[in-house]
């Protein structure tokens, strides 16, 4: 005989109210479970809803999917509400799924808030910071819904719209921002190196790592000084390839002096590369390039930031607070803040740029010349934009 416990329910009257008490088990101390509903009424009410909790529970009890399976499932699933998901993105829910560890055996229609609430209290035990839980539940949640949708059918209990689950805070902050001395130094150690150019247009534009990488000659309009931004490059576990920008979010960016001193420079390098590589060279019309025309992996640029941030003693070695640095002397510097969030392409708000012949406004024009004028207040003891070495 099966020793398991069959759901059973009840109603009863507490005040002037029915209620729907169902008895799904035992918790592990041998004390009962009960799931109570919210206050009906009339008694009529209750039973009907009773009725109902009963016959989920039976749809419940030949549901097996575990929660690591639900989570497996939605990340092989590959597709978003924006349509197919990132590469990059994949991976990083690959790498959260193995932080619930403790919870992915459980049923998923059995997993209830205090597992999934423990879950988080004990990976902010072990050091996972604030951040990381927040995305470990954004998953966890995400996963869960897919599952509950009828078309999967993983999912007949949802506890993140049955139950009342705390979401980690996530800390704002975080990120470092050099001051504008701490950058001419950054910029005067790159020109000893051969991705000086860039890292610089980077610093310049606050484009993203895989924007920059990304990026194609095509997509410059030099005579509206513009760089269109419509393509990103990723790198997961060796694979490299395109991909469209965060968001698939098109848009403009105007390019200041420095941007376009970059390019240049750029331009004139690829040229010389060329020239060396005669055959064996690769027209693949991206922007930067090493030395055989090949676009430049996102790793690599990392890396080599990396090196020169720790040679020029730069308070951080991440080149993605190159975006933060971007913001930093475009906001002090009085630049309006919507404009600003443009140019930096994390604005919900702002129309998505989706067509080549927008024109760019004053604010992100000023916005970004800003940048010029933090980088023009002293004079690198080299010129960066003719490293090729």
């Amino acid at each position: 005989m099966s020793s398991r416990r069959r759901s059973t329910g009840s109603v009863t009257k507490k005040g002037r109210r029915w209620y729907a008490v169902l008895t799904i088990g035992r918790t592990t101390t041998g004390n009962q479970q009960r799931h109570w509903s919210t206050g009906f009424v009339t008694r009529r009410e209750a039973e009907k809803h009773l009725a109902q909790l009963l016959i989920e529970e039976k749809v419940r009890a030949r549901t097996r999917a575990t929660i690591g399976s639900v989570v497996a499932q939605y990340i092989d699933n590959d597709v978003s509400s924006r349509g197919r998901r990132s590469p990059t993105t994949t991976a990083r829910y690959r790498g959260l799924l193995k932080n619930m560890g403790p919870i992915l055996n459980i049923h998923a229609d059995k997993i209830s808030a205090s597992e999934i609430e423990g879950l988080y209290s004990m990976l902010l035990s072990k050091g996972l910071s604030q951040t990381s839980v927040h995305h470990v539940h954004n998953l966890l949640y995400a996963a869960l819904t897919w599952g509950s949708r009828k078309a999967v059918g993983l999912v007949t209990h949802n506890p993140f719209v049955k139950e009342d689950i705390c979401k980690p805070r996530r800390l704002k902050g975080g990120a470092r921002s050099f001051t504008v001395a701490q950058a001419l130094v950054l910029i005067d150690e790159l020109a000893k190196t051969k991705h000086a150019n860039p890292i610089i247009f980077s610093l310049a534009t606050g484009c993203r790592r895989g924007e920059v990488c990304g990026l194609k000659w095509s997509s410059i309009d030099f005579a509206r000084k513009v760089a269109i931004m419509r393509e990103s490059r990723f790198q997961v576990r060796g694979v490299v390839g395109q991909k469209s920008t965060k968001a698939d979010r098109i848009r403009e960016i105007p390019l200041n002096r420095t941007a376009l001193r970059a390019l240049d420079a750029q331009r004139s390098r690829t040229g010389h590369l060329q020239v060396l590589a005669g055959d064996a060279w690769i027209h693949s019309d991206h922007v930067f390039v090493d030395e055989f025309g090949a676009p430049l992996s996102p790793m690599a640029l990392t890396n080599a930031f990396s090196r020169c941030a720790k040679r020029a003693g730069a308070p951080s070695t991440r080149m993605h607070d190159l975006r933060h640095t971007a913001a930093t002397f475009m906001l002090s510097a009085g630049g309006n803040t919507a404009a600003t969030a443009q140019i930096l392409g994390h604005s919900e708000k702002s129309t998505t740029l989706r067509i080549y012949g927008h024109v760019i406004g004053m604010d992100e024009i000023r916005a970004i010349r800003s940048i010029d004028r933090a980088l023009a207040s002293a004079k690198p003891a080299s010129d960066p934009f003719r490293a090729t070495n």
